[in-house]
């Protein structure tokens, strides 16, 4: 979807419980490269070549033990209107470590985590 250029862009949210919504700019987001740790959902950018990525997550008491979620957005050659189609790398619940193929970058990642995880970035040769 497109920014509109005949209006502001709006957003409305209601929720029961109090939320905090920050809105940033794609290039706010931090650099996945090495090691990253972090608690709770963020989104990235890659740049690097193709890379295993290690997901480390800790997860969270109960039944399923929380959610982690993995989605990759290629961005070679947008310009805006979007992120355009997606690619599901991680979709699961509960603790795990686990090696995820990343593709060759330029990607916006968008991690899904309802805990504590650690991401970890190898390259891969071509």
């Amino acid at each position: 979807m497109a920014t509109p250029k005949d209006r502001r862009l709006r957003l409305k949210l209601s929720a029961k419980n109090r939320w905090v919504l920050r809105v940033k700019p794609v290039a706010a987001a931090r650099e996945l490269k090495g090691t990253l740790s972090g608690y709770g959902p963020e989104a990235f950018v890659y740049s690097g070549a193709g890379a295993d990525l290690r997901v480390e997550f800790e997860g969270r008491p109960g039944e399923e033990g929380g959610y982690v979620g993995l989605q990759s957005h290629g961005v070679r050659g947008r310009t805006g209107g979007g992120l355009g189609p997606s690619d599901l790398l991680l979709n699961t619940t509960g603790a795990l470590k686990r090696t995820v193929p990343v593709p060759q970058g330029p990607q916006v990642l968008l991690f899904s985590a309802d805990g504590r995880w650690t991401l970890t970035v190898k390259e891969v040769d071509a």
